[in-house]
């Protein structure tokens, strides 16, 4: 409560007020981080003698009580804001090693797919060096079974010949023997036969070196068949492995990402919160040093209500950055500060967006 609420005494009551020692400011050092509770302020020896009104001795012990209230809430949040740095830190240090870990097994996996790309690409060269190999071999021997048809159609063509010969001779053998005169005819005759039969006995021999090629030249194509066929296989499997890979690794680094995301808002929102909780802690220290009283402001004369007639309305005025109990709402850069009834402590807003954030935090791990 303002001090603008008490009531104004009568004239002849102020002459009557009662006596009382106001001692020196306490000291403005931060008591350390570990303290808790309340703890005794020392006040030192009294500088002045003050006349004050009956009611102002509740008020001032009023604002020592509050002082000290919240000089045990800037300790226990400074405390809390040393604790979750540290735990965040920690956790930060353990998703990078995590992360870091998944990264390296990711590159291992990648090099070894590459050994296997590389290893399977040499196996087709491979594969396609033998097919070319094979196909040089079966046109040299498509060129034999030419050459040997060529000459299949010209012993032919000598058979004929030769038959076409031996009607001839046999005419003349006729006419001859008719005249009398036919022993060279047969004679003739007689090695013009084994020339025909040497001459089939060859070509026998070209038709059966032509059906050897021919089954030659059809188990070069079958093998050729596959040869051709393992290839189409390993090339379509190999595909199919390579793009289930890069799948994956799509996927996971996508769930990286977002993990990531997530991380960074995470950091964010906390970031956000310790901002508030310093712009808080500076409002507090902001205002208990405005409501303490230094030595040089003692010496200039009785505290009494009188003192306070520059305030509009007879209230008390504090930088506009100082969150008030009646118009801390209105405040956009700051968080309102209000009092609450729970156990007869009060507790800065922004304090309790802390809590109610770690608590939500705790609960969902």
């Amino acid at each position: 409560k303002s001090l603008s609420t008490l009531p104004r005494p009568p004239e002849k009551d102020s002459m009557a007020a009662v006596s009382i020692e106001i001692s020196s400011p306490p000291s403005s050092s931060r008591p350390s981080s570990g303290s808790t509770g309340n703890t005794s302020v020392d006040f030192g020896e009294p500088v002045g003698s003050l006349q004050l009104p009956p009611g102002a001795l509740g008020v001032l012990e009023t604002v020592i009580n509050m002082n000290r209230t919240l000089e045990t809430q800037i300790d226990a949040l400074r405390l809390k804001i040393d604790v979750d740095a540290k735990h965040t830190e920690n956790e930060k240090k353990k998703i990078t090693t995590e992360k870091d870990k998944v990264i390296r097994s990711k590159e291992t996996e990648i090099e070894l797919l590459k050994t296997t790309v590389k290893d399977r690409e040499i196996k087709i060269k491979e594969l396609q060096n033998a097919t070319e190999e094979r196909d040089s071999q079966i046109l040299s021997k498509i060129e034999e079974i030419d050459e040997l048809r060529t000459l299949v159609m010209e012993t032919e063509d000598y058979a004929e010949e030769l038959s076409k010969k031996v009607h001839k001779l046999k005419d003349e053998k006729k006419h001859l023997e008719n005249n009398g005169a036919h022993r060279e005819q047969n004679d003739e005759i007689r090695r013009l036969k084994h020339e025909l039969v040497s001459v089939k006995d060859k070509l026998n021999i070209m038709e059966k070196e032509l059906q050897r090629a021919r089954t030659v030249i059809d188990k070069q194509n079958h093998r050729i068949k596959v040869l051709e066929l393992e290839k189409n296989d390993v090339t379509s499997r190999f595909k199919d492995e390579l793009e289930k890979a890069s799948r994956a690794m799509r996927q996971e680094v996508e769930r990286m990402r977002e993990v990531m995301r997530v991380q960074y808002e995470e950091m964010r929102t906390l970031r956000e919160q310790n901002t508030e909780i310093s712009n808080d802690v500076r409002d507090i220290k902001d205002l208990l040093i405005r409501n303490s009283k230094t030595p040089r402001e003692a010496e200039r004369g009785p505290m009494s209500v009188q003192n306070y007639g520059g305030a509009s309305k007879g209230q008390l005025t504090v930088r506009s950055s100082v969150p008030s109990y009646r118009a801390s709402s209105s405040k956009e850069a700051l968080p309102p500060l209000t009092r609450e009834q729970t156990q007869n402590k009060w507790v800065p807003a922004g304090a309790r967006r802390i809590n109610a954030a770690y608590s939500a935090k705790q609960r969902k791990q």
